[in-house]
Order: structure tokens, then sequence, then C-alpha cells
């Protein structure tokens, strides 16, 4: 039997930004067991130009391997509308990245930012502390 583990993703859009996080969220919803989502939090853009991101962080558990979890995030960002060729114009319609898969922590500069801190409280209040 695969073992479950905990994942925490943050999510975040600066084009289409509503649609596109209710599409991530709905496709994230059937993918991890267990899911829930942070509110919502605007942001002005970090290291580019563009318009304010919509962000989000979401707590579940799968029991895909990390490789598998990756290739599934991927593929929500492509049904989202996110193109390489996009990107290079600074427009992310959807970005999506593991923080925590398992006792794994990734992005460790993501942990610092305050929106993420102030996400991140809100989903552990009611869980053991990450």
């Amino acid at each position: 039997m695969d073992k479950t583990r905990q994942v925490i993703l943050a999510l975040g859009t600066n084009h289409g930004q509503e649609p596109n996080m209710n599409q991530a969220k709905d496709m994230l919803t059937r993918l991890l067991d267990g899911i829930r989502f942070s509110s919502l939090a605007w942001t002005a853009p970090i290291g580019i130009v563009s318009d304010h991101f919509l962000n989000c962080l979401a707590i579940g558990e799968t029991s895909l391997s990390l490789p598998s979890l990756l290739s599934a995030i991927k593929r929500i960002e492509r049904k989202c509308g996110d193109t390489t060729s996009l990107r290079q114009e600074n427009i992310v319609c959807m970005d999506i990245d593991i923080l925590l898969f398992g006792d794994k922590r990734m992005h460790e500069r993501d942990w610092q930012r305050p929106y993420i801190q102030q996400l991140m409280n809100e989903l552990t209040i009611h869980t053991q502390p990450i």
C-alpha cells in the first residue's frame, strides 16, 4: 500500500485571477484527499512587472509520488492556460508550487514571505504545527 503524505501547495495567478484560481482549486479538489484552502490574498508581483497576483494555499493528502504529483500539477497549470511563452511575457495564468511533501520542505524562500506565513497560520490553526 502506498504511503499517504501531507502536502501544502501555494497557488498564484496574475491573469484571469478569479476564474483561474477557481478552476485550479476545483481540479486540486479531485487530486488531493481532505483538501482545504486558505483565504485568498492579493499581492504585488515579486521580481516581475505585472498585474497583482491572487494567491492561496492548499493543504491535503496524497499517495502519489513526488514526480507524479509534480506532473499532475503541471497539467493543472496548463489547463488553466499557463504556457512558457506567456510566462516570458510575465503572464502567469497559474503557478502551483509544492511547499511541503511529507516531511520535505521545498521552496524555502517562499516560506519566509509574509503572505505565505499569514495563509499558513490560517491552515494550521486546526492541525498540528508544520
